[in-house]
């Protein structure tokens, strides 16, 4: 293989050599197929999955950005473009067709004709009356849909019945064949709008639309899986040629077909620190639920006692326990309706959801296992509450915007915007054009994992909320008929003494006896303790799905890191105070027992 041989790897879709004409399947017009007479190999780290078409919604199982492979090329492309009357036997910089990318599957690439070209109404494009002078304007250029064009987001650039209108940026990409097309055909309708007198002007133009992809390339979170496809060299087959042909799509499957190229999830949402503290938090509270489950278990029937206890000293740490997660979960509510949850884009928004769930379902279930061993406080009480009641506020708001938005196209232009900033793009970035180029863009391919991968997913994800509140009205109103009776009894004298018949009579029969039994007692704290392992288990399924994404910058330690951690501090502290007073205790009593 020689040293000069260049081939880039597009995915499964084809290869594309600098030097070789037509090496792209075109949408239209099919011709013999040309088989490429070199190879080379080429490293990528891209290992996904896209999404596949179920009953016309998208759905994907796997999507990493991890892991390398050294691929060879060497296949057979089909060239199927329209007759040209720009002559073959010109340079190999100079294109030979007018190439619009349409899709990320062959064929990739439509090749308008030079009739449909004549025909295209470039006023609307090129409100200057001059396309070389509107494609300096990079701002426009990158736009999901150019300024001052009225058309539907969902159809501008895509096929629709074997064709695909012209777009400002594929106008701008082909300008090296366009101008020289003018030149030749000199038509009143077409030339003008081609006309230069300058000759940096097609340098200018390719240069700026080189260095945006460059410049978005560098700004994802893998910028190593894109920066030779998206490279200069890569685009432009001159000084003063965008070559569509040569490397676009390339480039353009390692920015639209993956989540890899989005940058990481704000840390502040989920970071590194929030992640572990996730799984502290869970570990914590199966251990906590195990130890529950025994200790009802063997008070119940062993013992035959009608309500389970707790040893004294364990009741502090338990407490600590439970108003740990109620504080913490209202912090994360706080922080999440700071960032505006009903603007918030898909990226942040499923992360979201996610602290949301960790700010109601967790507490609810650790207060549920502490009032089954009669540990009860309003204080610890009124925290969840404020924790469910705060999380439920952010996770309906997060859950009526991602439901809605994200099959809003506007919105998903808008929050790809929002998450990039390239000034060489003239502000948004390259991404933005991916709809029009392929249909498909990573916001949408995030969404489309979300929604539809498997049974944990925006759909179904309120079923967490619906348990948990139910197990929370119920806890409370236990605990508001407990302080009641407890408040009545202190108050009240003692009644006057009865005879025995009588209070057998005042005890509980049939059904009634049925449910104080322990056995049934024991049956109902263990259903809901396996109902809440379910969802614990589906909690991790959104974690699992987020580690799939590689959304997690998972080496990003920041002030915000650090203070998640921090907050499971107090209840190892509250369980090391109350081991040391345990022991502490004994030791006094065993010195009274040896003096007595």
């Amino acid at each position: 293989m020689g040293s000069n041989d260049e081939t880039s790897y597009y995915g499964g879709y084809g290869a594309f050599t600098p030097g070789v004409q037509s090496t792209a399947k075109f949408a239209n017009t099919p011709a013999a197929p040309t088989k490429l007479t070199t190879s080379s190999t080429y490293t990528t780290s891209v290992q996904l999955t896209r999404p596949t078409i179920e009953g016309g919604s998208s759905s994907s199982e796997k999507s990493t950005c991890t892991g390398t492979a050294s691929i060879l090329t060497s296949s057979t492309a089909a060239a199927r473009s329209p007759t040209s009357r720009i002559s073959s036997a010109e340079p190999a910089h100079t294109p030979a067709r007018f190439a619009q990318m349409v899709d990320l599957q062959d064929p990739i690439l439509y090749g308008v004709t030079e009739e449909q070209l004549l025909k295209t109404s470039f006023g609307d494009i090129c409100p200057s009356g001059n396309c070389v002078d509107d494609c300096k304007n990079t701002t426009r250029v990158f736009q999901a849909i150019p300024q001052g064009l009225q058309v539907d987001p969902l159809r501008y650039g895509r096929m629709e019945d074997q064709k695909a209108n012209v777009t400002l940026f594929s106008t701008c990409s082909n300008l090296e064949f366009s101008t020289n097309f003018a030149t030749a055909e000199e038509n009143v309708n077409f030339t003008p709008y081609f006309s230069t007198n300058d000759s940096t002007d097609l340098f200018k133009v390719a240069a700026n639309i080189a260095s945006c992809f460059v410049a978005t390339c560098e700004q994802t979170r893998k910028p190593t899986l894109c920066a030779d496809a998206c490279s200069p060299a890569k685009l432009l087959s001159s000084p003063t040629t965008f070559d569509y042909m040569l490397g676009l799509p390339d480039c353009v499957v390692r920015l639209c077909d993956n989540t890899c190229s989005l940058p990481y999830v704000d840390p502040d949402v989920l970071g590194i620190g929030v992640l572990i503290s996730y799984f502290i938090q869970a570990l914590l509270l199966v251990i906590c639920a195990t130890a529950i489950m025994v200790s009802a278990g063997f008070q119940l029937w062993k013992v035959s006692q009608a309500q389970p206890t707790v040893r004294e000293s364990l009741r502090s740490p338990l407490e600590t326990f439970v108003r740990v997660q109620a504080l913490f979960g209202i912090s994360l509510a706080i922080a999440t309706l700071i960032m505006r949850p009903d603007e918030i884009d898909p990226l942040n928004g499923y992360a979201l959801i996610l602290t949301a769930i960790m700010g109601f379902l967790p507490p609810v279930f650790t207060l549920m296992l502490l009032h089954s061993h009669g540990v009860r406080s309003r204080f610890s009480t009124a925290l969840v509450f404020v924790s469910y009641l705060l999380n439920t506020v952010t996770f309906f708001i997060l859950v009526r915007n991602l439901s809605i938005s994200t099959h809003d196209r506007l919105f998903l232009d808008k929050a790809i915007d929002s998450l990039f900033s390239a000034k060489a793009c003239g502000g948004g970035p390259a991404i933005l054009l991916c709809y029009q180029l392929t249909g498909t863009d990573p916001v949408g391919f995030l969404s489309g994992f979300y929604d539809n991968s498997s049974f944990a997913n925006i759909k179904t994800v309120p079923l967490l909320w619906i348990w948990t509140t139910l197990v929370l009205l119920v806890l409370i109103t236990r605990h508001l008929v407990a302080t009641t009776q407890k408040r009545s009894d202190a108050v009240g004298q003692l009644p006057p003494a009865k005879p025995q018949g009588l209070d057998r009579s005042k005890r509980p029969s049939g059904f009634h006896a049925f449910l104080s039994k322990p056995l049934f007692t024991f049956f109902i704290l263990s259903l809901a303790t396996s109902l809440f392992f379910l969802c614990l288990l589906y909690q991790y399924l959104l974690v699992r799905a987020n580690a799939l994404m590689d959304v997690v910058d998972q080496k990003g330690w920041s002030f915000g890191q650090v203070v998640a951690l921090l907050f499971w501090v107090p209840p190892f502290l509250d369980i090391l105070r109350s081991m040391y007073e345990k022991e502490k205790y004994e030791k006094v009593q065993n010195a009274h027992e040896s003096q007595s």
